[in-house]
């Protein structure tokens, strides 16, 4: 308990605060009754003694020094009961403890010790059956979050709600694993992972860029019981507690909690503690998870490409643990090996090798190796940061050839992007890389039914964004029949010069081209044959 309340709830009240009044938050662990010359290797930390008196110096620098040691002990405070043997402290002992803010107090003589011993020990005892008691509760909940929860996500809210403080788990690139909002000490709702808006998935990178510029991070690292961080790192809501996330003494993330109005207790402390420990636990079984999915086929990267993935907190989270993120932007780079299918053996091999090729290749780059493996091609889910003809030049060709989806984002971009590889795929040329955007054009002359209506989309839907589409497509219509001819096409449309003027002004800033550009008339010409040949189908059908 602390001394403010022993002083509170005990007869110890009647007494006199001679000094120390600003150190009564301290606590006390046990009280002792000396009356001995020998008084300090008798006490120890947190102890409060209680003496008559009968043996304490008589002179100051006896009177000063016993105080002194006593601090150095760690002691909580000293009771006198005066005025049988001593009247007050003496000046010198008073002199010091004012000094060291050590709390002291004069009890009277009638107060029998054994009421004050017999309320505090009560009092520690009864204290410490209810830690007792909360902990193996606390103990349970984070137990049965690991047992039974969806992630850290579950984690974060168990923990929160125990200590009822804002907490939550990052990984070393600061992006969030799981949280809880704590307002005026009422939870907020958590949103959900796969809602989050792009800025708030990742709130610690500039909190950990800040404690590496400290030196705090190695310490956090290193430190095997929470660290505390001091408000010196100017940011809003900065969290002051921290504890790491290992396995096998690799350092995977940090829990992180705001101590708020006031210091976390002991007991909170060990919540932070067991929740770090489950959390590994966790991260732990999700890596062994992982690795199992990577030797049974890559199934994350598959179920994107395939359009399987479902966005949950818990595959969001395994996501993350992974390396992918759904607001970064990729491209889908897909190795077509030159090999019969069935794979021979030697066919096999070859595409291992290729595939650890990529990794090490990425691995320079500090890339997330996110690869699938199917027969006789290699999938890749390429950060657009990172350039393909940088990992084709680390590669080399290996008998293989590379196709290039357009640059997509999210669970919806993968699977589109997996399709623009795939339309590629029967037109690659061995032992060359193949950009999408670059072949779209050559694919729809081919007759291309997929690749003609991506054309038409990534050429003509922006049109969409002005006020009347139809009037729109008349006017290029009638522009691209008259080859760009201002005067003619107005003349045919029956406008004026200028509202036609105006009205090409908006479609080649909606649509991004120069229609003065000779490549941009022949897309646009090309383009509205092919639609108008699709308008005419769907009509006679």
């Amino acid at each position: 308990m602390k001394l403010k309340e022993a002083i509170a709830t005990t007869r110890l009240s009647v007494g006199h605060l001679v000094s120390g009044r600003d150190a009564l938050e301290q606590d006390v662990s046990w009280v002792q009754i000396i009356d001995h010359p020998d008084i300090e290797p008798w006490v120890d930390h947190g102890h409060l003694l209680l003496t008559t008196g009968y043996n304490w110096p008589k002179d100051e620098v006896g009177a000063a020094n016993i105080i002194r040691a006593l601090h150095k002990k760690g002691l909580s405070g000293v009771v006198l009961a005066v005025p049988q043997f001593l009247e007050h402290f003496p000046s010198a002992s008073i002199d010091v403890a004012r000094d060291l803010n050590f709390p002291l107090i004069e009890l009277p003589w009638e107060v029998p010790f054994s009421e004050v011993t017999q309320s505090i020990h009560r009092e520690i005892v009864d204290h410490q059956a209810q830690l007792i008691v909360r902990s193996e509760h606390i103990h349970n909940e984070l137990t049965n979050a690991a047992l039974g929860g969806l992630g850290l996500q579950d984690l974060a809210e168990t923990l929160g709600e125990l200590i009822k403080r804002p907490v939550f788990f990052c990984d070393m690139d600061g992006r969030t694993l799981g949280q809880y909002l704590v307002a005026g000490g009422i939870s907020e709702e958590t949103p959900d992972p796969s809602q989050r808006k792009s800025e708030d998935l990742n709130p610690g990178k500039q909190l950990l860029d800040n404690l590496e510029k400290i030196g705090l991070l190695r310490r956090i690292a290193e430190s095997k019981h929470p660290v505390s961080i001091p408000h010196v790192l100017e940011l809003n809501d900065t969290p002051r507690v921290s504890y790491p996330i290992r396995i096998r003494g690799e350092l995977l993330g940090i829990a992180w909690i705001n101590e708020t109005d006031s210091p976390l207790g002991e007991l909170d402390l060990r919540a932070v503690e067991h929740a770090g420990t489950v959390a590994s636990l966790m991260l732990s079984h999700q890596r062994d998870l992982s690795a199992q999915e990577a030797r049974m086929g890559y199934t994350f990267v598959d179920s994107l490409l395939e359009g399987q993935f479902e966005s949950t907190p818990s595959t969001l989270e395994r996501a993350n643990l992974l390396g992918w993120d759904p607001d970064e932007d990729y491209r889908v780079c897909a190795f077509l090996l030159n090999e019969p299918i069935p794979l021979s053996r030697e066919g096999f091999f070859r595409r291992e090798r290729l595939a650890e090729a990529l990794k090490k290749a990425l691995s320079k780059t500090k890339t997330p190796a996110l690869l699938s493996m199917s027969l006789n091609q290699i999938h890749l889910l390429l950060p657009a940061k990172i350039e393909p003809e940088s990992i084709w030049a680390e590669v080399g060709s290996r008998g293989a050839t590379m196709a290039i989806s357009r640059i997509m984002a999210g669970v919806a971009g993968m699977r589109r992007a997996a399709e623009d590889v795939a339309i590629l795929l029967p037109i690659l040329k061995p032992g060359k890389i193949h950009y999408f955007d670059e072949m779209l054009l050559p694919l729809v002359l081919q007759g291309d039914v997929q690749a003609r209506k991506l054309f038409l989309q990534k050429t003509l839907d922006p049109l969409k964004q002005l006020r009347h589409f139809d009037v729109s497509m008349d006017t290029l219509t009638v522009l691209t029949e008259e080859g760009f001819h201002l005067a003619n096409t107005a003349k045919r449309l029956g406008l004026h010069i200028s509202s036609l003027r105006y009205r090409v002004e908006r479609m080649q800033e909606v649509m991004n081209v120069s229609f003065e550009d000779v490549e941009a008339r022949f897309r646009l010409q090309l383009a509205i044959k092919l639609y108008t040949a699709s308008s005419d189908e769907s009509a006679a059908g």
